[in-house]
């Protein structure tokens, strides 16, 4: 028997679907009604078992996420490859990501690329920007940073934030174009109009190191903190090396360490790799060796090198638990070989304190280091006196006059 038609061509069965897949989205987000994971995931299901694909992208969400129901990875797969064979270009992206995660599914770059240019070539925007990121890597597909630079583009033209911040990275890079620092200041500020996070930062890069603008640090200093207002840690690291070098004018190391620690608590590898250095050496904190352990550890558990070496410098300690090192890339974290010179990532070195041109550390700096430590409140301020009378000494010695000296103290 036929389906019964309506005016429009959609069979009442059809309709019917949509009508539940749209009653389970308010109850999943709370519009119009009050919001309940379960209602939503009931009207998933029944709209879903009726064919219709965006219930059935919906449903495989909800079983990822345990939302309404018990959390299951392998059904979230099933349910995501059902909606994907009847060509929801959502549903291949979100199953894409499970190939390239191993999430519920045996991990594979290959597949996880395959669906990702299959949803791309339908007009999906996240796809485009996720295999543009399979070109750029090489993974699932043989590395190519012009096929990368093009998808970017198609992405960028839809009006994707992340993959203008990334057509930025590339003028930097000369990654498939030539290298044009003000090309790059130019999508970042486009990014930076839709609110990009990452835009923000590879701005407050190139202000920081003068390229493509005239070099500000305070500019700089300014939109990191933006960029870590909105939860980049990348950002909130920059932010932190800033004050560690003194970039706003005065070396300031407990600043610093709020900003290392907010990132490393995020789990930003090399935050956690400039708190534990802090930690060794009593910089903004007090020194406590275990501490800077645990942070090292984390900073190595994802495979940062300088967390690797100062932990074999450092031994075991107390605890004599050795690091968890991670041999494999965190699932879909974007990883470039060019880290030193990447504008949102501006990786901080194991021994941050700057030199000057001679490799003799100034009197500023030393000063600064000394505040930085805890305790010594006899000892800095008897440093700080002799440091003051060389100056006047000095300043006297260069207008030709000369300073009484002053008693030895007292024993």
């Amino acid at each position: 028997m036929a389906q019964r038609k309506s005016k429009d061509g959609i069979s009442a069965k059809d309709s019917e679907a949509e009508e539940l897949y749209r009653k389970g989205r308010s109850f999943e987000t709370g519009r119009g009604v009050g919001q309940s994971y379960e209602s939503a995931f009931l009207c998933y299901l029944e709209a879903a078992e009726r064919g219709n694909s965006r219930a059935m992208h919906s449903l495989g969400k909800c079983y990822y996420n345990g939302h309404g129901t018990k959390r299951s990875l392998e059904k979230a797969v099933e349910w995501y490859r059902r909606a994907s064979e009847q060509g929801n270009s959502y549903a291949m992206h979100s199953l894409g990501k499970c190939y390239e995660r191993g999430k519920g599914v045996a991990r594979s770059n290959e597949e996880a690329a395959r669906w990702y240019e299959r949803s791309a070539e339908m007009g999906n925007v996240y796809s485009m920007h996720s295999l543009a990121e399979c070109y750029e890597s090489g993974k699932g597909v043989e590395q190519s940073y012009a096929e990368a630079m093009r998808w970017f583009m198609k992405a960028a033209e839809l009006g994707d934030a992340r993959s203008i911040s990334d057509i930025g990275d590339s003028y930097c890079f000369g990654h498939g174009v030539d290298v044009s620092y003000e090309e790059a200041v130019k999508w970042y500020r486009k990014g930076m109009a839709l609110g990009d996070s990452y835009s923000i930062n590879g701005l407050a890069w190139c202000y920081y190191h003068g390229k493509g603008v005239e070099q500000d640090y305070t500019e700089a200093m300014r939109w990191y903190r933006a960029a870590a207002d909105k939860g980049l840690t990348e950002a909130m690291n920059n932010l932190g090396n800033c004050y560690y070098h003194g970039k706003n004018g005065a070396v300031d190391y407990a600043e610093a360490v709020k900003w290392y620690r907010k990132a490393a608590e995020d789990g930003y590898a090399w935050a956690q790799c400039n708190l534990a250095f802090c930690y060794r050496n009593g910089y903004g904190v007090e020194k406590d060796l275990d501490e800077a352990r645990k942070w090292y550890r984390k900073s190595a558990a994802q495979g940062n090198e300088n967390a690797k070496k100062a932990l074999t410098e450092l031994g075991p300690g107390d605890s004599g638990a050795a690091p968890e090192v991670e041999k494999e890339e965190k699932p879909g974290e974007k990883r470039i070989v060019e880290e030193k010179q990447e504008p949102r990532r501006e990786s901080p070195v194991e021994h941050p304190t700057e030199r000057s041109e001679s490799g003799k550390r100034s009197l500023e700096e030393l000063l600064a280091e000394l505040d930085g430590m805890t305790g010594l409140g006899n000892v800095k301020q008897q440093v700080r006196t002799q440091v003051a009378r060389i100056r006047v000494e000095q300043m006297a010695k260069k207008k030709g006059l000369t300073v009484a000296k002053a008693d030895p103290p007292s024993r």
